[in-house]
């Protein structure tokens, strides 16, 4: 007990300054929170005037007051004078009635109980609780419960330091300046989170595992935090530093209370036995640890969880690397780091680890530079020193390492491949494999079934390739290149990546060139060998990669070629790349020799403009704007625009005009989207917007003047025009409003080459005009020409544009519309009419044009001269002589047309003249004819009309049945004859088949019922059309309503709708058959309660020797999802459950059945088996019984899949008891064997898959 008395030695010692220090550290542990102190000189021991000396906030807003003195003297009466100065509200500025409570610490030693009683009623009389604490509580609580006071103030230590609240936790991790920051935002570990709850639900000791730095710490800590919360359980850090913990453990867990520990690093504390057996007590109601968890890394987890067995039974729960993106996120949260080349390199060099990511942010962010992080080698040697040194501990274990982290993975069972490699690396094929056990001995190296294998943590497979090849050159670097990359390409390259991109040293850099270069000068003569190396590691020779290339192209054979028959679209720059030439030379964007790369690339296209679609790809792809432009200040786009107008000076040709103008398309957008490939087989999209720069200014200039120069000279002008009509679409931002502004006079220096009168440069034109409005640029009268032409005014008021008056809802914009039409076309005669059916096709030329935007504005027009009724009848003829440009909807003139004439003479109107819609036309004739005119004539002309199918409709309107239902009046089949005559045509022409009755099955239109209603005698005609309908359109009546009235009416025609099913299933097989979707509604619905057995005995008749079509079309009726879906499964369990009693003994029926029902659910299988055991035990039958589906398939890995159907079988077993069912659980048994090898080949498989 010496350092007790050595504790209150020292209070008693205090001077008031230091005094009020510990008394408010000491009081924050004692929970008081939100402190204010007044009495203390801010950043000194020096005391100060206030009254009180420090105050706090109690939870219902009353205040909390605190004195102190070390006054011994007549301690009665200054006690009471201060009290006194904590109830004037003249002093404290508060009111008594909102004073809660007085705390008074003291150093007074001997005060006695009257003392005390006296200053408590005190405070009492005035509603106020004192609370009295002197030198004796204070120290026994800082030697008992907050030792780390009675460290930082005196300097004593009570306990050995290693069980810690978790913000002394935090804190004394953080304090480390080459430890990750603890004290950050929880992110990307939710799943982990919830499933560590889960399994500490299930146990008392969860461990966590996983590589060093993947923030196995972190998600401990905020277990903790969740749990604490949620159960009120204490938390205890215990940190170990190699001193003896009992006592600590004896000091910090008091009896009676519920604790939570965490135990970091497990593997280091050594006397992990004496926490682990706390976790007894709590069955003899002593000090006990309710919960515990424990972190360990990969290569000691082993051992511990040894020692865990002894005492309890762990959940386990693997940890594994993040993403890079999520490596990206964490460090921009922490540090704010928002620069990609930053984030980049970052992710580059923790590969997942979340330690070694914040690590190399904080370094980052400390130099304020990338430099600081350029070269990773200080990092690794802080973080990997301990696996270097096991490393060294073996004669060879080192170089089989290095082998191991430049291949990536490997094949134990398979190192023929890497036999040279072996032998200049002097081991033999037996010490590599032998070194290779004893790496995942010491958990350097994963070994997947003693076959597959690959260095743990990929951060440490980076530090041991410069480690090997570069810094002790254990192995020949070059030698390794040159074997490697002839069996993984793709393996050896990211290898020489790492050490040239990872360490940053010259020296590093320069070693791995003359490496690079030595292979390069080796595979010189062998031209088949030398090509594949000489694409992967062109960038190290860049000079003599331009040369080799000049070469081949001075060689190349002069080709004519018209570029124009290739046909171009504006996604064409995702073409691929396949010429070598071209690859090449697109890479050396960035490069300092980028300009010869880009004269070679247009003086190779000179020669090969075939080759017009990879080489505009790679000017798009590989030299366009990218995540990267800005930051190299845009070199590479000013380059190739220099390059591309210089060109176009000296060779004037079409081809070189074409491109320029396409590149030029894609070079004058704002907004640049990109997929960016990352590591491990990763990509992301972006997004990058042009800066407001000099250099971009510069470029887009000079590309612009070139186009106006371009269309001057009339070359390539409906190229331009096109990139007119869609620049500054992606116009947004005010860096972008800046750009346009700035090259808006190049720009509109091409309008002055357009014409008025031509409506496409009108539409250009307002596009531009609408431009320079946004981006603020005046442009004084320059388009009124054109936006005060007549073709353009009057296109402006007919098109249907809703963005003109968007306050308006839809009908009144109609109103609108319709009112503005009409006083256009007040004053019109039949020339201004017969101008508007010419405007009408160029406008129907036009890139974006809609045609019922712009025809019901035509319609609107023809009908606005009605009242004048000789004109109207001129305009509809000129209209018709015109070929209806823009293919109105004729039905509102033919009803005109009969206000103003008999039917004879409108019927002659369109018979007498020729013109593309002309059945559309007469079509309108028939079902706007008034009632009071239909006549049996008419009706026999109409049939006459559908008995010539037409050929091509440029418009396609439907044509309902039910608009002839008036002819009814005079021959009451009329609809019944219609039909016929249009099923007539189904064979020779299914276009018009469709027009008539692709309404019939739409529910929207007209109801089952109803349709059915007018065809009630004519079933099998309106059936013959159903099935007509569904071939030519699948997904028509996908709920199967028409098709169950259809049932209700005529239940034979099950038995057709099923023929017309099989026949389905036999020519094109498909999981979802909408052929069998549509016989959902059987299920859950009394009417067709018997046609599941119906369909069943149906399909096993006609599918004979084919089990494959009735499992399909019996399986895809068992997927129906309902809302009422227990009753839909009940049903379907009765319908199996009762096939199987009633066909139990037919071998084929049964193979069917099980066949059908073998991706059903497991329990729905095993209701089935039992079933059938219970009627047949025959193994011959049995032995057929597909009990599992045909395949594994899934996202992701394929081994949860296989892991379900060994589960599957297992619970299989209880099925099969006694001698009679000895072959039966032998089958099953061979079953999960076959999974589990097969789950072990899976293993190895993706294991190495996903490492290349």
């Amino acid at each position: 007990m010496s350092k007790l008395t050595d504790i209150k030695y020292k209070i008693d010692q205090m001077d008031g300054g230091e005094f009020q220090n510990l008394c408010d550290e000491y009081l924050t542990c004692q929970g008081y929170r939100a402190q204010y102190p007044l009495g203390m000189k801010t950043g000194t021991n020096k005391t100060a005037k206030g009254n009180p000396d420090t105050y706090f906030m109690g939870e219902d807003g009353r205040y909390i007051f605190a004195m102190y003195t070390t006054q011994d003297r007549d301690f009665v009466n200054k006690a009471i004078a201060d009290l006194e100065k904590c109830f004037d509200a003249s002093k404290t500025g508060l009111e008594p009635e909102k004073l809660e409570e007085i705390v008074y610490c003291h150093t007074y030693g001997r005060l006695s109980a009257g003392d005390t009683q006296l200053l408590r009623q005190y405070c009492e009389d005035r509603n106020t609780r004192l609370t009295l604490i002197g030198v004796d509580e204070i120290a026994s609580n800082l030697y008992e419960k907050y030792p780390k006071l009675a460290k930082d103030f005196f300097g004593i230590n009570v306990d050995t330091g290693q069980i810690l609240s978790t913000a002394d936790f935090v804190q004394l991790c953080d304090a480390n300046a080459m430890s990750a920051p603890l004290c950050t935002e929880f992110m990307f570990r939710e799943e982990e989170l919830k499933s560590a709850k889960e399994k500490l639900c299930q146990s008392n000791v969860l461990v966590l595992t996983g590589s060093a730095g993947v923030g196995k710490t972190r998600l401990a800590l905020e277990i903790c935090k969740e749990l604490s919360e949620e159960t009120g359980m204490a938390v205890l850090c215990v940190k170990n530093n190699g001193m003896e913990i009992y006592d600590d453990l004896i000091a910090a867990i008091e009896s009676d209370r519920e604790y939570l520990v965490f135990v970091d690093d497990a593997n280091e504390l050594t006397e992990l036995k004496l926490v682990l057996s706390f976790l007894t007590g709590a069955a003899l109601g002593h000090r006990c640890i309710k919960k515990l968890i424990l972190t360990v890394r990969d290569y000691a987890k082993q051992q511990v969880i040894q020692q865990i067995f002894d005492v309890a039974r762990p959940e386990i729960l693997k940890i594994g690397l993040l993403k890079d993106e999520q490596i990206k996120q964490l460090v921009e949260k922490k540090y704010g780091i928002k620069n990609y080349r930053f984030l980049d390199r970052i992710a580059l060099i923790a590969e997942g680890n979340a330690r070694l990511a914040m690590l190399a942010g904080k370094v980052a962010i400390e130099h304020d530079c990338l430099d600081a992080i350029q070269d990773a080698t200080e990092l690794y040697e802080h973080y990997y020193g301990k696996q270097l040194e096991k490393l060294a501990a073996g004669e060879t274990w080192i170089i089989s390492a290095g082998i191991m982290a430049f291949v990536h993975v490997l094949r134990l069972d398979a190192l023929e491949s890497l036999q040279a490699v072996l032998q200049f690396s002097n081991l033999t094929k037996e010490q590599f494999i032998a070194d290779v056990h004893q790496l995942n001995q010491l958990e350097l190296v994963d070994l997947c079934h003693d076959t597959a294998a690959r260095i743990s943590d990929q951060s440490f497979s980076n530090y041991l390739l410069k480690y090997v090849f570069v810094d002790t050159r254990e192995i020949s670097l070059s030698r390794m290149i040159e074997e490697c990359f002839f069996i993984n390409k793709e393996k050896t390259i990211e290898a020489c990546n790492v050490l040239l991109n990872l360490f940053a040293e010259e020296t590093v850099r320069e070693f791995v060139k003359e490496q690079i270069e030595a292979v390069w000068d080796r595979l010189r003569p062998e031209t088949d060998r030398f090509i594949p190396f000489f694409r992967a590691f062109f960038p190290i020779r860049p000079t003599n990669t331009l040369t080799i290339l000049n070469n081949l192209i001075c060689e190349t054979e002069q080709r004519d070629f018209d570029v124009r028959s290739i046909p171009f679209s504006k996604t064409n720059s995702n073409d691929n790349i396949s010429d070598f030439i071209i690859e090449i030379l697109g890479g050396f964007a960035g490069q300092e020799q980028l300009q010869t790369a880009v004269e070679l690339l247009l003086l190779y296209y000179q020669k090969r403009p075939d080759l017009f679609g990879q080489v505009y790809s790679a000017f798009v792809t590989k030299l366009g704007v990218n995540i990267a432009s800005k930051s190299n200040d845009y070199y590479t786009q000013k380059t190739v625009v220099d390059c591309l107008c210089n060109v176009l000076a000296e060779n004037t040709t079409e081809a070189t005009q074409l491109l320029f103008v396409r590149v030029a398309e894609q070079f004058l957008k704002l907004q640049f989207s990109g997929v960016e490939g990352g590591r491990q087989n990763t990509f992301s999209y972006y997004t990058v917007s042009l800066d407001n720069c000099e250099p971009v200014l510069a470029y887009r200039k000079l590309l612009c003047e070139h186009l106006a120069t371009l269309y001057e000279n009339r070359c390539c002008r409906e190229e331009i025009e096109s990139l007119l009509y869609e620049y500054g679409r992606d116009c947004y931002k005010d860096e972008e409003h800046a750009i346009v502004l700035a090259e808006m006079d190049a720009v509109t220096s091409i309008l002055t080459f357009f014409e008025p009168e031509r409506l496409y440069h009108c539409v250009i034109v307002e596009n531009i005009k609408k431009l320079a409005e946004r981006v603020g640029y005046n442009y004084g009268d320059k388009f009124l020409p054109f936006l005060e032409s007549r073709k353009f005014k009057l296109f402006h008021t007919l098109y249907a544009d809703r963005s003109v008056h968007p306050e308006m809802d839809y009908m009144t914009y109609l109103s609108w519309r319709k009112e503005q039409i009409q006083k256009l076309v007040a004053e019109f005669d039949l020339d201004s009419y017969l101008f508007v059916f010419r405007l009408c096709k160029e406008a129907m030329l036009l890139p974006e044009y809609k045609q019922w935007s712009f025809s019901s504005g035509i319609e609107l027009a023809i009908n606005g001269c009605f009242e004048r009724r000789e004109l109207y009848a001129d305009v509809v003829i000129a209209y018709l002589k015109e070929d209806t440009p823009c293919d109105i909807d004729a039905n509102s003139v033919l009803a005109n047309l009969f206000c103003l004439m008999p039917a004879t003479s409108a019927k002659k109107l369109i018979d007498d003249h020729s013109f593309s819609q002309k059945n559309d036309w007469l079509w309108s004739f028939y079902t706007q004819l008034p009632d009071n005119q239909v006549s049996l004539g008419w009706f026999e002309d109409f049939l006459a009309y559908l008995e010539i199918a037409p050929g091509n409709l440029r418009s396609k309107y439907e044509r309902p049945l039910d608009r002839i239902a008036k002819y009814e009046s005079v021959d009451k089949d009329a609809v019944i004859k219609a039909s016929r005559v249009i099923a007539s045509h189904y064979n020779d022409s299914q276009d018009v088949f469709s027009l008539y009755f692709s309404c019939m099955l739409n529910p929207y239109y007209e109801k089952a019922g109803a349709v059915i209603d007018r065809y009630k005698d004519n079933l099998t005609l309106l059936e013959d059309i159903y099935l007509k309908c569904l071939d030519l359109h699948g997904n028509e009546d996908q709920d199967g309503e028409f098709l169950a009235e259809l049932f209700c009416r005529d239940p034979d025609f099950l038995y057709c709708y099923l023929d017309k099913t099989l026949a389905h299933m036999s020519i094109s097989f498909y999981a979802h058959n909408p052929w069998v979707r549509r016989l959902h509604f059987i299920w859950g619905n009394e009417k067709f309660q018997a046609y599941p057995e119906l369909i069943s005995d149906y399909l096993f008749e006609k599918t004979n020797n084919e089990q494959w079509i009735y499992s399909s079309i019996a399986n895809q009726l068992l997927l129906h999802e309902s809302k009422d879906s227990d009753t839909v499964a009940e049903q379907q369990d009765d319908w199996i459950l009762h096939t199987i009693e009633m066909h139990a003994a037919e071998p084929t029926r049964m193979y069917y059945l099980f066949g059908a029902i073998s991706e059903s659910s497991a329990d729905r299988r095993r209701k089935a088996l039992e079933k059938f055991l219970k009627l047949n035990d025959d193994y011959a039958v049995f032995e057929n019984l597909p009990l599992e589906g045909p395949g594994v398939g899934g996202w992701g890995s394929m081994i949860p899949y296989m892991q379900t159907r060994i589960d599957y079988l297992e619970s299989l077993k209880p099925l099969f008891t006694g001698v009679k069912f000895l072959k039966h659980r032998q089958r099953i048994e061979q079953g999960i064997a076959s999974w589990k090898a097969q789950i072990k080949q899976t293993e190895i498989h993706e294991l190495l898959t996903a490492l290349g």
